[in-house]
């Protein structure tokens, strides 16, 4: 049986529970026949071979089951780079942009700053700093070394130099005169509701000990020792622990703390400054 483009794509919206249904099949029909979404609304009455109908019917089956696009795909746009991901990944959020963008408004277009990114999975953090900052010196940080495969390809495919690092936490960085350390750590309780939403996504990437705030500590008692004066650090976290998480980095020492929203309006950055370090 043949499909044109626009009656394969109505059938597929039928079938997917998610609000973004529509960009849903779109993604996944223009990943099977090679082709952009423009090029499906411009030739929607195309015909659709019946392999590439069969392939595609047989995405939207996984996606019908939850599985997130971008594992179906293999790809999932951040700033302005297409990256690479996998179960060995989280999937990149657009509220992770955020970080980026609050970031970018306290380094200078040149510095030459030198920025870890620590559990960087697919590089989303450290890369988009790296392409907004081509003359820092960016450095990525992954415990798994499944992500530090992902986070190598997108580097090489985005044609960026990231130096890779295998360590948990700060424990494999001797430098201490660091300018910047960012972070995305698990932040997630592991009794958390959401959770059952992230089935797909790797576990360990997802939740931590202490109601969710294990890794913050661990990261910010390091840190105390690795940032150079002034040196900043800056986390992602979850919309309910801005105010934990400002206690923890006071706790360890770091002023001029500011917590900042994503595009929802939920608490999503918090950072802070080290106002005494060993260089």
């Amino acid at each position: 049986m043949s499909l044109s483009i626009q009656q394969a794509l109505d059938a597929a919206k039928s079938q997917l529970p998610s609000d973004s249904a529509a960009l849903d099949a779109e993604l996944l029909l223009g990943h099977v026949i090679g082709k952009a979404r423009s090029y499906l609304f411009a030739f929607n009455d195309a015909a659709i071979e019946p392999s590439q109908l069969g392939t595609f019917n047989a995405l939207i089956q996984r996606a019908a089951q939850g599985e997130p696009i971008a594992y179906i795909i293999g790809s999932r746009g951040f700033w302005d780079l297409d990256l690479h991901v996998t179960p060995d990944v989280l999937i990149p959020r657009p509220d992770t942009e955020i970080l980026i963008e609050i970031l970018l408004t306290r380094l200078a277009e040149n510095t030459t700053s030198r920025i870890l990114d620590l559990g960087t999975g697919s590089g989303a953090i450290a890369l988009a700093l790296k392409s907004s900052l081509p003359q820092a010196q960016v450095f990525a940080l992954d415990y798994s070394y499944a992500a530090l495969k992902i986070c190598q390809s997108n580097s090489a495919s985005n044609q960026l130099n990231l130096p890779l690092i295998h360590g948990s936490w700060l424990d494999a960085i001797k430098d201490s005169c660091i300018d910047v350390i960012v972070s995305n750590p698990p932040y997630i309780n592991s009794n958390d509701s959401h959770l059952s939403a992230l089935k797909f996504e790797p576990y360990n990437a997802l939740v931590a000990d202490d109601n969710g705030f294990s890794d913050y500590k661990a990261i910010c008692a390091q840190a105390s020792n690795k940032l150079r004066e002034n040196g900043l650090l800056i986390f992602e976290h979850g919309f309910e622990q801005a105010d934990e998480l400002t206690k923890i980095m006071k706790h360890s020492g770091f002023t001029r703390i500011e917590t900042f929203k994503d595009y929802g309006e939920n608490d999503r950055v918090t950072l802070g400054y080290k106002s005494t370090a060993p260089c």
